[in-house]
């Protein structure tokens, strides 16, 4: 299942935000400031959900931080700022998506769950080709014509992935080999 990880400097906000993504199956990580959830940014993290206004690091600046590591994790921003201007700012570095408090816990389970779910199918059509009726899958190393599997070596398979990644350009020699 996916990975959260929860970063508010409110103990409460956390512990019912926590019950709620491990009632509906999640794995959840917990951190209490911003210098805190950069220490859990490695982790394999699949979403972050994260205050604004916290001790020693504040949500803006992790974010900044995450962007220079080059890291690619969705994070919704949970926040007691309410003006357009914080909004617009969040949403400005990046946010996917953005909650002020109070809010209902189930509906930024939701809101995560839909996020993820939008991440997930473009994470598959990134991982598929489809040229009429070959299809294949860079996950599985696998060729399917009309949904019937093809045997192929995982050299040619990656030559054919290959191939199909760069449809309609020209490849010289060298760089197949």
């Amino acid at each position: 299942m996916n990975h959260i990880l929860l970063v508010d400097d409110e103990k409460d906000i956390v512990d019912i935000c926590q019950t709620y993504f491990e009632y509906e199956g999640y794995t959840v990580t917990t951190a209490s400031n911003g210098e805190e959830a950069l220490q859990h940014l490695d982790d394999s993290i699949d979403l972050i959900v994260l205050d604004i206004m916290m001790p020693e690091l504040n949500g803006y600046d992790v974010v900044k931080e995450m962007k220079l590591r080059q890291l690619d994790i969705p994070f919704i921003y949970l926040s007691a700022k309410t003006q357009e201007q914080d909004t617009i700012y969040a949403l400005t570095l990046g946010a996917d998506d953005y909650m002020t408090k109070p809010f209902s816990p189930r509906e930024l389970v939701l809101r995560a769950n839909n996020l993820l779910n939008r991440v997930q199918k473009c994470m598959n059509l990134q991982s598929c080709l489809k040229f009429g009726a070959l299809e294949l899958n860079d996950t599985q190393k696998r060729a399917l014509i009309y949904d019937e599997p093809v045997n192929l070596r995982i050299k040619e398979f990656e030559l054919l992935w290959y191939l199909g990644k760069h449809e309609n350009e020209v490849i010289s020699k060298s760089e197949l080999i």
